[in-house]
């Protein structure tokens, strides 16, 4: 754990409470092109901090009456099955293409390129570019 890291989920935190936007649209990226991060390792990390404030949000919440259930009933009919079928994708995108490279990237071209942050550093894993498919390249 580095101070950077810290500052940087302050800054994400104060966004998220002024604005009420979502954090992992922020703080995942952030992980990614800033810290360098693996995508999975943001993503997992951000899924696990998120299970655990919302709930806490939830709960404090719904003792304050501010939860409308049938509302949540009907939200959650579209997506508890929607995140199933968005797993089913994903494991079939997978299996049809390929594992992702260690630094996400989904695709199996030989074709190397340097991966730079938002601060022009470039990391120091490479990740595999898809020059046929347009991914991976700039």
């Amino acid at each position: 754990m580095t101070w950077e890291l810290s500052l940087a989920g302050l800054l994400i935190g104060t966004l998220v409470g002024l604005t009420g936007m979502g954090g992992g649209s922020l703080m995942t990226p952030l992980l990614v092109l800033a810290f360098g991060f693996n995508p999975t390792v943001a993503i997992g990390t951000d899924i696990l901090h998120g299970a655990v404030f919302k709930t806490v949000g939830a709960l404090r919440h719904r003792s304050l009456g501010t939860v409308h259930l049938r509302l949540s009933g009907w939200m959650f009919l579209a997506s508890a099955p929607m995140s199933l079928v968005g797993v089913a994708m994903a494991t079939w995108i997978r299996d049809r293409y390929g594992p992702a490279s260690s630094s996400g990237s989904r695709c199996s071209s030989s074709s190397r390129c340097g991966r730079r942050s938002s601060w022009g550093r470039t990391s120091s894993t490479p990740r595999r570019c898809c020059g046929s498919l347009g991914w991976g390249t700039s």
